[in-house]
C-alpha cells in the first residue's frame, strides 16, 4: 500500500491560524517548484517531507554523478532480520 505523503495540514508545525510553518519550511507540490526553492533558498528551506528534497540534495552536492532514486520502498519485514557473528577463524585457530 502507498505511504500518504505528509501535507502541511498534517504536519504539526503547522500553524493553522496563521497559515504558514511554524518553522519557515516550504513544501512544494510540484518538483520544478522544489528545484527553484532550493535554488534561490537553499534544500534547508525545503520541509523534510517534501519527497523532492533528498534527490534535490544528492543532485546538488554530487553533481558530477547520476543517481536513480527509487520511489517505490521496501516493504515492511513482518519478522526481524536474523543476524549471525562468525568468530575470526585466525583467532580460533590460535587458541
Amino acid at each position: 500500500m502507498a505511504e500518504m505523503r505528509t501535507t502541511c495540514l498534517r504536519c504539526p508545525t503547522y500553524d493553522r491560524d496563521a497559515g504558514r510553518c511554524r518553522v519557515g519550511k516550504t513544501n512544494p507540490r510540484k518538483k520544478h517548484e522544489a528545484q527553484t526553492v532550493a535554488e534561490l533558498l537553499g534544500v534547508r528551506a525545503l520541509c523534510l517531507h517534501n519527497p523532492f528534497r533528498e534527490p534535490l540534495i544528492l543532485r546538488m552536492r554530487f553533481a558530477k554523478r547520476r543517481f536513480i532514486w527509487d520511489e517505490n520502498r521496501r516493504p515492511l519485514l513482518s519478522q526481524p532480520i536474523e543476524i549471525e557473528i562468525l568468530e575470526n577463524s585466525e583467532e580460533n585457530n590460535d587458541a
